[in-house]
């Protein structure tokens, strides 16, 4: 299918890792990306979510206040999620089966 827009750019978000020795893993990782819902659930309730999708990363909004507890790791990071996730990507060596955004 072609793109609607002709003038496109190609944009290389990783650099090349031929050098570089990655590992196959069979992992999936889950991230959830974190809205400012605490007005309107509460954090127990959020977490039980989070739980039965079971998320592995939690990626806080900027305008989250508090964060719901759970068995999942709080990224703390300055970037925002696309940068983050770039950088994550080039810096894990790991291949995981698959990526889930929640």
């Amino acid at each position: 299918m072609p793109n609607i827009v002709d003038n496109t750019k190609y944009l290389e978000l990783f650099d090349d890792t031929g050098s570089k020795k990655l590992k196959s893993s069979n992992k999936t990782i889950k991230i959830y990306l974190g809205q400012p819902l605490s007005d309107k659930f509460s954090d127990k309730y959020i977490a039980s979510i989070l739980d039965k999708l079971g998320v592995t990363h939690y990626f806080p909004h900027p305008r989250e206040k508090t964060f719901p507890n759970g068995d999942f790791q709080i990224i703390e990071t300055p970037l925002i999620f696309e940068d983050y996730i770039i950088n994550y990507l080039e810096l894990n060596d790991e291949i995981y089966r698959g990526i889930q955004f929640h």
